[in-house]
């Protein structure tokens, strides 16, 4: 997994670039999520999942946590039709405003 990111003027443009994400790739993310949140304090966060599957629950955890705790927006933009399936039978599209691009 490659992580990219780009500050915008309300918040935080991410990039998960890589078929595969493992459990470390997600702790990575969270660890890397934690630091750029603390530091830019955005209002929102646009992640852009760009070739895989599926994500690990850590990874959706960590953005529900953003969104109903910290109170930022999230909105999740993916590639995979395969992964928006399976957001939509767990009903996290709309929670975490995933959709396809």
């Amino acid at each position: 997994m490659n992580l990219v990111t780009e500050t915008v003027k309300d918040g935080l443009k991410i990039f998960l670039q890589g078929e595969n994400i493992s459990m470390n790739d997600a702790i990575d993310f969270k660890k890397q999520l934690s630091l750029l949140v603390s530091k830019n304090a955005p209002s929102k966060l646009q992640i852009f999942v760009e070739e895989a599957y599926f994500l690990p629950s850590s990874i959706i955890g960590s953005l529900l946590k953003y969104k109903e705790i910290e109170k930022i927006e999230v909105e999740l933009f993916i590639k995979k039709p395969e992964l928006i399936d399976s957001l939509e039978k767990l009903n996290l599209t709309e929670l975490l405003n995933a959709r396809a691009y």
